[in-house]
């Protein structure tokens, strides 16, 4: 069984579409509810309210529901991609992610792991926490990291993109420029011409 890690995140898509496409047999997708604790006086983050028992068990019911629905869109998307897969939803309490992921993969005894990978900075990759790095150093199970595609450029507005397309433009004369010139000079040297002169050497 192979246990994919899907957070609903556009790395987690490509997790699935990978693992569907390199890989054979029954999936899991598994989605990790971090539950916060609870404290002693907490408030609504939106209203500011006073939350009491009612209150945390509506929104830990919301939250189960969100996450509910995070699992079952990513086994859709394995079962339409061709892997017979199921959805869970495990929760854990610590703001572990990976040790949940390492748990379910050794009780359900999966044969291999994949988690899709955000990329990022080396510096940022590299900090303690990221998810994929936990459950590759505390799991001896094969696991696959399937890392972000690369992005199209991103524009803030249509002058920037004009600006970026005239780059682009400018940069592509000059290189055709550049090729023409080294093209000429070639043809000198193999007539036995000074390419700056045109008198034959």
């Amino acid at each position: 069984m192979i246990l994919i890690a899907y957070d609903g995140s556009k790395h987690g898509q490509r997790a699935i579409a990978v693992a569907a496409e390199r890989l054979a047999g029954p999936a899991l997708v598994v989605h990790v509810l971090s539950a916060a604790p609870r404290a002693p006086l907490a408030t609504d983050a939106m209203t500011g309210a006073m939350l009491d028992e009612d209150a945390y068990a509506a929104r830990e019911r919301e939250l189960r529901r969100r996450a509910e629905n995070i699992a079952e869109e990513g086994a859709r998307l394995a079962r339409a991609a061709g892997l017979d897969a199921e959805a869970l939803v495990v929760e854990e309490s610590g703001h572990r992610i990976w040790r949940a992921i390492v748990d379910v993969a050794e009780e359900r005894d999966a044969t291999m792991i994949v988690l899709g990978h955000r990329g990022g900075s080396a510096l940022r990759t590299s900090l303690p926490g990221s998810v994929s790095r936990a459950v590759v150093a505390h799991c001896d199970r094969p696991i696959v990291v399937v890392p972000c595609e690369r992005e199209p450029p991103h524009y803030t507005s249509d002058a920037a993109r004009k600006a970026f397309a005239d780059v682009a433009e400018h940069s592509a004369r000059d290189h055709h420029d550049e090729l023409e010139r080294m093209a000429h000079q070639e043809a000198a040297r193999r007539a036995g011409l000074n390419p700056r002169r045109g008198i034959r050497l």
